[in-house]
């Protein structure tokens, strides 16, 4: 039969009416990629049961008028919330819940691996080769290295090189990297999959969708998303909730990847599912049978996915070619519950939220390797997971607040944090007593900040400070000279 193209009203009155037939035909007439064609095809049918064990396609799908019945919506059966013990966690500790010591461990034991093999295999280097000055690193110094790389996103300077100066004024694996185009990445990636999901269980509501870092290169798995803001770059499949919380991710390295294949961890049901369909599928693995509801635009929506979500007790709502409303442009709606619209607009962002949250503290620069790239701004979305958690937890620091603190208990690990570790070692070992500033012919009233309520935000001028200390601090005579003289953290 000719096929002719039809508007959105004449669809819907198709669908009202009951009364049009080719939305029957064979599967094969449609691509992945078609979602309209296979949003008027891929229709739930009535006569499919919900309670059987194993979930069957219908093979015969046609369209029926809703007559005002509401369909059947499981009930949310998960338990949400925080899944270890997080009372009194600092913001360094929340760090820790993804970026731990293992991570980190490993992070020691593979820079220490390849610049090994560097130098077995470069043994003729010149004699003002950096090399020769080379010395293993080790736990305390990666973490400042992972703290600097965090700063960066905080501090702008010109040059990359300026980040490391001391300047006052300013292949470790043998694998066939054609075999795995992450493997370089693995264990990092590997490492925040399982973190993500341990700590933490989302609440009823969670999207999928797209998050782009911007690649500009030569690389063979690059995207382009003309709706993103980077349009050109990496892209990562995230399910997140709607608090912005990554629960979990997976990164895009192609159809013809035969290392990135999803398809042997999910249901043998899902074998032929689209590449898309396969993406939700999987991201909601450990959410299904649950009650929960998952957002989702055009690209991942179709009736066959909608209707296994059924299945396994699991709303869906997406954007498609059924139900027509007007935002910045025409949206199409399918969905398994009414009232679609307003919930879709407040749910679906949840992607977006942490790309919005992260651009203004973007750790990432230019260089000529990507998975350096990749791997900093994996490491900058487990802050903003950390960052998030401790606010579910009660905080009510910002996230450059959160950010700080984080950076500076890896920069300074074992150290005294923003002061001079001179100072820091006099003013807690050495015996202190306060004086009094006295008056001269250019200073009659001679006052200073209290360097105690200063770091705490409150302004208050003192005549009494520590002549002991090197840099003579203003302090209250109580409580701020004793907290100052026997405190690591004074402002604490």
């Amino acid at each position: 039969m000719a096929k002719h193209k039809l508007i959105s009203s004449e669809i819907l009155q198709a669908i009202l009416d009951n009364n049009y037939h080719d939305f029957s035909s064979s599967e094969e007439d449609f691509s992945d990629n078609d979602d309209q064609q296979r949003a008027l095809h891929d229709t739930v049918n009535d006569d499919a049961s919900d309670d059987s064990d194993e979930w069957v396609y219908p093979q015969h799908l046609n369209w029926t008028a809703a007559r005002g019945e509401l369909p059947f919506l499981y009930p949310f059966e998960a338990t949400c919330g925080f899944t270890v013990d997080v009372n009194n966690y600092t913001a360094k500790q929340f760090y820790e819940l993804f970026v731990s010591p293992d991570l980190i461990r490993h992070f020691v034991h593979q820079t220490n691996l390849y610049a090994a093999q560097f130098i077995e295999k470069n043994p003729n280097l010149p004699p003002h080769s950096r090399v020769h000055a080379w010395v293993d690193t080790d736990e305390n110094e990666m973490k400042k290295f992972i703290g600097i790389l965090m700063l960066m996103g905080i501090i702008r300077k010109p040059d990359i090189e300026m980040y490391w100066s001391t300047d006052p004024i300013n292949e470790p694996d043998k694998k066939d990297p054609n075999s795995d185009r992450l493997f370089k990445l693995h264990p990092l990636i590997d490492h925040l999959f399982e973190k993500f999901q341990l700590p933490y269980v989302p609440g009823l509501s969670v999207a999928v969708d797209e998050s782009l870092l911007l690649w500009k290169g030569c690389l063979q798995f690059r995207q382009y998303l003309p709706l993103k803001r980077a349009r050109f770059g990496i892209k990562m499949f995230c399910l997140a909730e709607n608090s912005g919380y990554i629960y979990r991710f997976r990164v895009y390295t192609g159809k013809e990847d035969p290392m990135s294949s999803i398809s042997v961890v999910l249901p043998d049901e899902c074998k032929d599912f689209g590449l898309s369909e396969k993406i939700v599928v999987y991201l909601a693995l450990p959410l299904l049978d649950n009650g929960y509801t998952i957002w989702m635009d055009n690209w991942y929506s179709s009736c066959r996915l909608f209707h296994y979500l059924h299945h396994r007790k699991t709303t869906a709502c997406g954007t498609l070619l059924c139900l027509k409303f007007q935002d910045k442009k025409d949206v199409h709606m399918l969905t398994t519950q009414p009232q679609c619209i307003i919930e879709y607009n407040s749910n679906m962002g949840a992607v977006d939220k942490q790309d919005q949250v992260l651009k203004p503290y973007s750790t990432a620069r230019k260089t000529m390797k990507w998975y350096k790239k990749l791997s900093v701004h994996l490491l900058q979305m487990a802050m903003l997971n950390a960052h998030i958690l401790y606010q579910k937890n009660g905080g009510t620091n910002t996230f450059l607040q959160f950010d700080h603190d984080v950076i500076a208990d890896f920069i300074f690990s074992g150290e005294e944090q923003h002061a001079d570790r001179v100072e820091a070692v006099v003013r807690l070992t050495e015996r202190h007593f306060p004086d009094k500033l006295e008056p001269t012919t250019t200073w009659t009233k001679p006052q200073a900040h209290c360097r105690v309520c200063s770091k705490k935000g409150q302004r208050r001028d003192v005549k009494t400070f520590c002549s002991k200390c090197p840099s003579n601090p203003g302090l209250c005579a109580f409580p701020c000279f004793g907290l100052w003289h026997s405190k690591l953290k004074y402002w604490e």
